[in-house]
């Protein structure tokens, strides 16, 4: 199941601003926060792939894992 919050915020977020590394990592927090841990690990992911090793990234990545 998706999160209710993530469903609501980001379509608009993304109409408003575009898509952006801050959205998906704000996307990935809520998951996380909402212990759906293979869909915030799925996302920490992509946004580690396209820009790698930053810190906050790999630190959230290491608690959904």
């Amino acid at each position: 199941m998706n999160s209710i919050i993530a469903l609501i915020l980001n379509p608009r977020a993304i109409a408003l601003d575009g898509e952006s590394l801050e959205l998906d990592f704000l996307l990935a927090t809520l998951l996380g926060l909402e212990a759906n841990f293979p869909k915030a690990r799925e996302k920490l992911e992509i946004i580690n792939r396209k820009s790698p090793s930053k810190l906050l990234v790999l630190i959230r990545l290491i608690q959904v894992c």
